[in-house]
């Protein structure tokens, strides 16, 4: 029987993960070999971050907010940006704009040199006014 994307026992080894016990713990209640909870575990979670990305894709695609935050721009600059747009659609944005910058640096660090944007990266708001950094 699965558990929505994962099996029964792809299930199991990650809810005794959770517990703590070891993959060799897990491996002798189950009886099998520490190297199948190893493989069992990796594919659980190689289905957990699948399903996590379609679900940030979803979101996106259905968020009635995006900007497209591009190299050189400043990361102080980026909330006015975001309200903006929030605001031309009717969204209250239930962020501040120190906590949007917060969490651009805090996500996206690898994208910043220091106040300024290197690579381009992504914000969406929902209809709800969630802010989201992909």
């Amino acid at each position: 029987m699965k558990r929505g994307l994962l099996t029964k026992k792809q299930f199991e080894v990650l809810r005794l993960r959770v517990q703590g016990l070891t993959q060799e713990e897990i491996a002798k209640r189950l009886k099998t070999t520490r190297v199948n909870i190893t493989i069992m575990e990796r594919r659980a979670r190689q289905k957990i971050e699948a399903a996590r990305e379609t679900l940030r894709l979803i979101e996106k695609f259905e968020s009635p907010v995006h900007v497209t935050v591009k190299p050189g721009t400043d990361v102080f600059e980026v909330p006015g940006l975001v309200l903006n747009v929030a605001n031309t659609k009717g969204i209250h944005v239930r962020e501040n704009a120190t906590k949007i910058v917060e969490m651009i640096s805090t996500k996206e660090s690898a994208k910043l040199d220091g106040r300024r944007v290197i690579e381009p990266f992504d914000i969406i708001i929902t209809s709800k006014g969630d802010v989201h950094i992909s």
